[in-house]
């Protein structure tokens, strides 16, 4: 696995310390390696809106906003998950996610409504997909949504701002 030169761009663009990145060869190295911040993050409208120009070469033209955040996967309150000791989301979490394999789901992150898992893209190796699952249905298995891989998701992120 060697991650693409945009997960790089926008881990910058986001702050987050990524010196190991080289030495990533494994989804679990993704969170061993690079320093997650404890921060709220949310999705761009702005952002996603020129990520889906510059990768699918659709514009969001006449769109309202809130027809846009439509489209984008959710992200409200958005946290990576800080793990130092690689338990998961809390101590026992696969006791309530039944369905979810450690071996083939990481956990992440999670926002208000989802846990996020990090899984192999079968599509580009390089590029991790993200699995979610929501917060109210732990005993199912996590599940792709619109495509969501690494790369869309650093894409799409910013700092969220203090109220």
């Amino acid at each position: 696995m060697k991650l693409p030169e945009n997960i790089k761009i926008n881990l910058n663009r986001l702050k987050i310390s990524c010196e190991k990145l080289e030495s990533i060869k494994t989804l679990s190295d993704i969170k061993k390696n690079i320093n997650w911040p404890d921060g709220n993050f949310e999705g761009s409208v702005s952002l996603f809106k020129d990520y889906i120009l510059e990768t699918e070469g659709e514009s969001f033209e006449g769109w309202e906003d809130y027809e846009v955040e439509d489209e984008m996967p959710s992200t409200n309150n958005f946290k990576f998950l800080v793990d130092p000791n690689n338990e998961g989301f809390y101590e026992g979490w696969e006791e309530h996610f039944k369905e979810t394999s450690p071996e083939k789901y990481i956990p992440f992150a999670s926002d208000d409504n989802y846990f996020y898992f990090l899984t192999q893209n079968p599509e580009n190796e390089n590029d991790p997909s993200i699995h979610s699952v929501d917060h109210e249905e732990t005993s199912e298995e996590p599940y792709e949504e619109n495509g969501l891989t690494l790369n869309s998701l650093l894409a799409m992120l910013t700092l969220k701002k203090e109220d």
